[in-house]
């Protein structure tokens, strides 16, 4: 009977140290597992930062690329006023050329008729005077 209740106690005793293996293993096979997962954890994070700021990079480039088209429309606008500005200029310029070549000539027609010559040529020099205050305006304000 003390045999039998010894090779029990063996058996038993062998039974626990197999199943505290067995936990252990299982402990270490779960504390395994929790590693693994904390890993990927990190790994799904650094995923997501690097996503985020891939997506903030293309943000700031489209940004980037709104700006420079605003830019290149304004840019085109400037460019249109100034040819506006310059055909308004060669307009001016030519109507105080056409206006100084009709002036030369009622000078001369003036000539003849000292009297009026001096009242209307007056006119002129005022009128001419206008023009070259526009054709000087334009000219500021090109210059600004």
């Amino acid at each position: 009977i003390q045999q039998l209740r010894q090779q029990e106690e063996e058996r038993l005793k062998m039974k626990e140290f197999e199943f505290e293996q067995s936990k252990k293993e299982e402990e270490a096979r779960l504390l395994k597992l929790r590693n693994e997962i904390r890993s990927q954890k990190k790994k799904v994070s650094k995923e997501r930062k690097r996503i985020a700021q891939q997506v903030q990079k293309q943000k700031r480039q489209e940004d980037m690329r709104r700006q420079l088209e605003q830019e290149r429309e304004k840019l085109n606008e400037k460019k249109n006023k100034l040819k506006e500005k310059e055909l308004e200029k060669r307009k001016i310029e030519s109507e105080a050329e056409r206006a100084q070549q009709e002036m030369e000539l009622r000078i001369a027609r003036q000539k003849e008729e000292q009297g009026r010559f001096r009242m209307q040529q007056q006119d002129e020099e005022d009128r001419m005077l206008r023009h070259h205050e526009k054709i000087q305006e334009i000219h500021n304000a090109e210059a600004e």
